[in-house]
């Protein structure tokens, strides 16, 4: 960190507004050295309007080049993160000042996107979303409400109109988008939410964004791992289904749990089977991968170590009590996520999906009917595909992250 870094103080001072900075950004405890080598990273509290009405306090990290800033000011980004985990200490901002990401440790994956953000000159604030983040500095304790697509969005949006508070004519109010996996989703749901952000701030100008492997018609595709986890038992792949029986039951908890927490009357008894309703009472607080090797182990351990029936070498994985395919397929379950879709409307702005082939958690030919649904929509859309990359191999290839600042240069010209 840069031993000359100070508090940053608000341009605009805390009335407890929505969008108002919560006394001072402090500078990070660490910043990952991509990032250091560049530009000071600063923690960002901030409050944004919650679906009950209330006002919430929320975080999010400010990265600010050291570079010469124009003289109208600089642009802003918003980096999106993808999934984490449902709980409160999972948020970046945690993972980031004290090494603790639940898989890479003190990497982030978005160090180096976010590096070659700043080395074009802008500042870019990466928000934690509604519920995530310090408790103590008066985050709420009742855990991140995942594909909630107005809580992403306001997330976004009202971090955006925090760093304009905080920096003031430090930056231009030109402002884009960037987010990966659910952060591209995100970014897609900042966009919906426009008019509410606007309704606070005119200044503020949004041009659009980079959604990268977007997570998107989630009911469908549940359907398809769900076929998929039939077609590898079918074909003697007992390990292939296991794979897709823990994406769906570690996305279908994290669902669900963050659905019910934002009062969608959905009961869990009906979505999951034993073994996985244990882990939705005893294990959601868990981060995305743990809480996904830990379903995967159980998994295994069904198919391969529980089997009562002595004519048989392995049960069938499609036997496992996990999430039901029937209750995904509910009424109730359907309408709740449909509720929280994305790309079904125009947005405004320009956008560029960016999809790598082998993406097994998106895989591309979803993104491929995103982009089409765009179109008809009427929104502006661009598809950049990167061969032989996956969902997060593609944040590190250099042609990939060169279409994205290609794109941001476009958009902001």
């Amino acid at each position: 960190m840069n031993a000359a870094m100070q508090h940053l103080e608000p341009a605009e001072r805390d009335r407890s507004r929505v969008g108002d900075v919560v006394g001072t950004a402090r500078p990070l405890r660490r910043t990952p050295p991509a990032i250091a080598a560049v530009g000071d990273g600063y923690l960002l509290v901030y409050r944004m309007p919650s679906l009950d009405g209330a006002t919430r306090i929320a975080t999010a990290m400010v990265f600010v080049p050291r570079t010469a800033a124009p003289s109208d000011g600089r642009k802003l980004v918003a980096y999106c993160h993808g999934t984490i985990g449902w709980a409160a200490q999972w948020a970046p901002s945690i993972c980031v000042e004290y090494a603790s990401h639940p898989k890479y440790r003190s990497h982030w994956e978005y160090a180096l996107p976010i590096a070659d953000l700043l080395a074009e000159g802008y500042v870019v604030v990466a928000p934690d979303y509604e519920g995530l983040g310090d408790t103590t500095l008066g985050v709420p304790k009742t855990g991140h409400l995942y594909y909630n697509s107005l809580s992403e969005g306001r997330s976004v949006n009202f971090a955006a109109l925090a760093s304009k508070r905080l920096l003031g004519d430090r930056l231009s109010g030109v402002w884009a988008a960037v987010g990966h996996s659910q952060g591209g989703r995100v970014v897609l749901s900042a966009a919906e939410n426009i008019a509410e952000l606007q309704a606070h701030e005119r200044s503020l100008d949004f041009r659009g964004g980079v959604p990268i492997s977007p997570s998107t018609n989630t009911v469908a595709k549940m359907n398809e791992r769900w076929q998929a986890v039939l077609d590898a038992q079918a074909a003697g792949n007992p390990d292939t289904a296991v794979f897709y029986l823990g994406v769906l039951s570690v996305y279908s908890i994290l669902y669900v749990r963050s659905m019910h927490s934002a009062g969608y009357a959905i009961d869990p008894a009906m979505m999951f089977g034993e073994r996985a309703l244990r882990f939705y009472y005893e294990c959601a607080h868990l981060a995305f991968w743990p809480l996904m090797n830990d379903i995967t182990e159980d998994a295994v351990r069904y198919v391969y170590c529980d089997v009562t029936d002595p004519s048989r070498v392995y049960n069938e994985p499609a036997t496992y009590p996990g999430v039901r395919i029937d209750a995904i397929n509910s009424p109730a379950f359907k309408n709740m996520m449909e509720a929280n879709e994305i790309g079904r409307v125009r947005v405004p702005g320009d956008y560029l999906i960016v999809q790598g082939t082998t993406d097994s958690y998106t895989p591309e030919s979803w993104c491929r009917e995103l982009v089409n649904g765009m179109l008809t929509n009427g929104t502006r859309v661009r598809y950049s595909v990167h061969t032989g990359a996956d969902h997060y191999g593609v944040l590190q290839r250099p042609a990939a992250r060169a279409v994205t600042r290609e794109h941001l240069r476009q958009i902001f010209a």
